[in-house]
């Protein structure tokens, strides 16, 4: 309720805080296309030869995932110091409202 007598409420604009991705994350996001889709091309098709008939394979995401944090594991010290400064950088950065979940996972597929 309004306390002013107009009939107007206020809004607080609160931006909400950028989540700190985690490292594998913020590795996926930089070398994706150029390094980790083939990897994971591979590995879904690999995997998808080993499901029985009639039974639900495991959605690509997951395949991803664990291709990309197995990668990670194996990353020199050299790339993950990269990774946290983008990181750590990425944190500091707006949210961009503009671009919703799906678009960007949307990128994460391709």
């Amino acid at each position: 309720m309004s306390s002013s007598g107009t009939g107007k409420h206020s809004l607080l604009k609160i931006k909400p805080k950028t989540k700190l991705p985690k490292a594998w994350q913020t590795y996926q996001s930089l070398y994706y296309k150029d390094k980790l889709k083939a990897l994971v091309d591979d590995a879904y098709e690999a995997y998808l030869k080993t499901v029985p008939d009639g039974t639900k394979p495991k959605i690509r995401f997951v395949i991803m995932n664990e291709v990309v944090q197995a990668e990670w594991a194996k990353e020199t010290e050299e790339v993950k110091k990269e990774v946290e400064e983008h990181r750590l950088k990425v944190k500091e950065e707006p949210v961009d409202d503009d671009q919703g979940s799906e678009a960007r996972n949307k990128g994460f597929q391709e």
